[in-house]
């Protein structure tokens, strides 16, 4: 009998250890499609106001609640793209429009385009249209910087679409030019930031060119990344998660650990 219940045990056991991986396995590739799927959108260059209308306010934009209103259309914003936000420990992040002025304040609107982030004077929609997305099982971020660098620590990044100059060539009087470009802001930004905080540090940085060293990456730039560990919340294991070290434009890496914080983290 005692023999019986050894091994009935180490069957639960080995049951319950391999729903568990199963587990951590699902979060993974679920925060993997997350993170392709916000990629994509942004890449579109599309976004809803949903309720709330878009006008230039002080030099940058202001949402309002009002009549339904497109970015697309909007005659005095523009949505450049997203910014994750997240938070040390939390089973959930935060995604917020990134919007922008679609002309220069100090300019009249003659075909005149805000040609960079600092003149298009970025702001982050924590509240109004952002949406609020679930880690599965328990995963959460214990740490998250720039490159391989532990001390660079960041708690955001951004995918934007760098506002675009107007192009002047034969049959396209009126159109844009646009790179999709990651920015990642290491001056005040922390996993340990509450939402406000965060946001307030990504826009500062946006607006008034503290990005650090101006990195960013593009399909003809893939030397920027920023790193992000996650441990698991059923097994000993982790996940670091490199945006930005494809060879094609932005790419999508991972590394899964046998042990939680990704070995050094």
């Amino acid at each position: 009998m005692a023999v019986t219940g050894i091994m009935f045990i180490s069957v639960v056991l080995l049951i319950n250890g391999k729903q568990q991986r199963a587990q951590f396995q699902f979060a993974v590739k679920d925060v993997q499609t997350q993170i392709r799927q916000i990629m994509t959108e942004t890449t579109a260059g599309y976004n809803q106001l949903g309720n709330n209308t878009c006008s230039s306010f002080g030099g940058k934009p202001k949402l309002a609640t009002g009549t339904t209103d497109t970015l697309g259309t909007n005659a005095s914003c523009v949505f450049l793209g997203k910014t994750i936000i997240f938070s040390q420990d939390k089973e959930s992040f935060l995604v917020a429009p990134v919007i922008g002025l679609r002309q220069p304040i100090t300019t009249d609107f003659q075909g005149v385009f805000a040609a960079d982030l600092n003149s298009s004077k970025p702001i982050l929609s924590t509240d109004t249209i952002a949406s609020q997305m679930m880690l599965q099982f328990g995963l959460s971020p214990v740490a998250m910087y720039v490159g391989d660098d532990l001390a660079q620590k960041v708690g955001s990044v951004s995918f934007v679409l760098t506002p675009g100059v107007k192009d002047i060539s034969p049959g396209n009087q009126g159109t844009t030019s646009q790179n999709l470009n990651i920015v990642a802001v290491t001056n005040g930004s922390s996993l340990a930031n509450s939402i406000d905080a965060e946001r307030s540090a990504v826009e500062t940085a946006m607006q008034n060119g503290t990005v650090s060293s101006r990195d960013y990456i593009n399909s003809t730039d893939d030397k920027v990344k920023v790193s992000i560990c996650f441990n698991s919340g059923t097994t000993n294991q982790s996940l670091l998660l490199t945006i930005g070290n494809g060879g094609n434009g932005i790419g999508l890496g991972s590394k899964i650990y046998g042990v939680q914080n990704c070995g050094a983290a």
